[in-house]
């Protein structure tokens, strides 16, 4: 399946897209690694978006999403509960694999 990743900069001031470019070098960033910085209050809504609002700089949570587009279902996990991270993975797996349909009003929809 696809896998994407997506690395937000909370100190976009600091972190360019020059510094950004440089860092994914280092770090062994592959196509699919998305580094996102920007101006202030757009990162802002991104992140009111995915954690009820702004973050300061020195937050790195080790937060994912797994979603399934085709269905618009998003489950949040932390990175440090590996087993709710698997399982997360594993129940949507299952539910797609059921053909389960999610009510609309549960879907994520992007243009909200």
């Amino acid at each position: 399946g696809d896998t994407r990743l997506i690395s937000i900069s909370v100190d976009p001031q600091k972190d360019t897209p020059e510094k950004l470019k440089a860092w994914g070098k280092k770090t062994g960033r592959k196509e699919g690694w998305t580094l996102l910085t920007g101006e202030p209050e757009n990162l802002n809504q991104v992140f009111t978006v995915l954690f009820g609002g702004p973050q300061q700089p020195g937050f790195h949570g080790p937060v994912v999403y797994v979603g399934d587009l085709d269905r618009g279902v998003w489950m949040r996990t932390d990175l440090e509960d590996e087993n709710g991270l698997v399982g997360q993975v594993r129940r949507m797996v299952e539910e797609r694999r059921a053909k389960v349909v999610v009510p609309a009003e549960h879907r994520f929809n992007p243009e909200m």
